[in-house]
């Protein structure tokens, strides 16, 4: 129906891209930075109910099944977290699951983050490492375990990192077994962070408001939305020392402590941060990123072919012009004159990015090639003095 323009907006799944990208018709916004962040969590005391079983009794080592506090034992579980967050091939993942559009990112405080740090480093895919956390258990690397990794249906980027986590594990001992499980989306996020039955799950966080708290609360504090029982006293501190914190210096200190001790706990492994891509018909005008509210606000859309934006009312096929520098009449009030080539002149030499510019204005981006330069104002010199009368679709 996209492809045909039956409809004017549409989601398009990554795996999907290349069926709609440079389709007639259709424009693709891309790269649009994110203050998103996916990450695999543990929970620290599976159910011994669980249906994803079966699960033992604590400390309790056997080549069927895992124990409860497989994660969550205080003295070794640091160890099977670290081993599992070694064995992921992150590279492979962002290529074949993100189709490279996206970075892997270290810890839950993020670029583009007040306190983001650079230089902490977490973890990276490295199997004699994680072959060297196994073995630190009492026994089980000779006993082995199996465990089960669940993926809500249809979603590419889970079902691939089960499939990386099963590979590379299974591939360390062939007593180490892991089973991959798909259900339902609602049965997966009960299952993950209601009832504590999934050993290990795969979810992601989408900014709230863009602030490095919204991210330390639920990755890391006690009583944060993906905690299932880590708990460290410190961290919980850390976090509430930093949300007061009255200036940036302290706050940026304070968030790159909270970073080191995320990835020295692992209560979870990040992964990526994606970029977006926005697709629409052509007649789309409107629309804008706002990385703190990535849907569709449909108040500020409206269909028009927009080329140029003013001085034409007919429905239908839009217009041309010589070397196709569309719209020329970038405020839209009908005509071409020093307004136009103001507003194109303050934002000269600012780009959509990442990041985006500072001075950034689509509209004086007459060539529509994410960056303002001096073909843009020569493409509204060209025009100057024209007015929506004079112009017609062969001028």
């Amino acid at each position: 129906m996209f492809l045909a323009g039956d409809i004017d907006l549409c989601a398009v799944p990554r795996q999907y891209r290349d069926v709609v990208l440079n389709k007639p018709g259709i424009r693709c916004i891309y790269p649009l930075p994110t203050l998103t962040l996916d990450a695999i969590h543990f929970t620290y005391d599976i159910v011994s109910t669980t249906p994803y079983g079966p699960i033992l009794a604590a400390d309790t080592f056997d080549e069927n099944g895992i124990p409860s506090n497989f994660f969550g034992n205080a003295a070794w579980g640091i160890h099977a977290r670290k081993a599992f967050a070694y064995s992921f091939d992150y590279n492979t993942y962002i290529a074949e699951a993100w189709l490279g559009e996206a970075t892997h990112i270290y810890s839950a405080i993020i670029p583009g983050l007040l306190g983001y740090n650079s230089s902490v480093k977490g973890f990276e895919y490295n199997l004699a490492q994680s072959i060297a956390e196994f073995k630190l258990f009492p026994g089980l690397w000779d006993t082995g375990f199996t465990i089960t990794l669940l993926y809500n249906t249809d979603n590419i980027p889970r079902q691939r990192s089960c499939e990386l986590i099963k590979s590379a594990v299974e591939g360390m001992n062939s007593k180490f077994h892991v089973n991959i499980v798909s259900v339902s989306w609602s049965t997966y996020l009960y299952a993950a962070l209601v009832y504590g039955q999934c050993p290990i799950w795969d979810i992601g966080w989408q900014v709230d408001y863009p602030d490095p708290h919204d991210f330390a609360y639920p990755y890391y504090a006690s009583t944060g939305d993906f905690n299932v029982g880590y708990n460290n006293p410190a961290m919980d501190a850390l976090i509430d020392e930093a949300l007061r914190a009255k200036t940036d210096a302290e706050r940026i200190a304070l968030y790159s402590r909270i970073s080191e001790l995320g990835i020295a706990d692992c209560p979870s492994f990040t992964l990526q941060q994606g970029l977006g891509r926005h697709f629409e018909r052509d007649w789309i005008c409107g629309w804008y990123w706002n990385m703190a509210y990535p849907d569709n606000y449909m108040y500020n859309l409206w269909k028009w072919y927009y080329q140029p934006q003013a001085g034409f009312d007919a429905v239908g096929t839009p217009p041309t012009y010589p070397g196709n520098y569309v719209p020329v009449d970038v405020n839209y009030d009908g005509k071409v004159n020093i307004v136009d080539i103001t507003v194109v002149a303050q934002a000269f030499g600012s780009s959509y990015g990442p990041p985006i510019g500072p001075r950034w204005s689509f509209r004086g981006d007459v060539d529509s090639n994410r960056i303002v330069n001096i073909v843009d104002i020569a493409a509204v010199a060209k025009y100057f003095t024209k007015t929506s009368a004079v112009w017609t679709p062969s001028a």
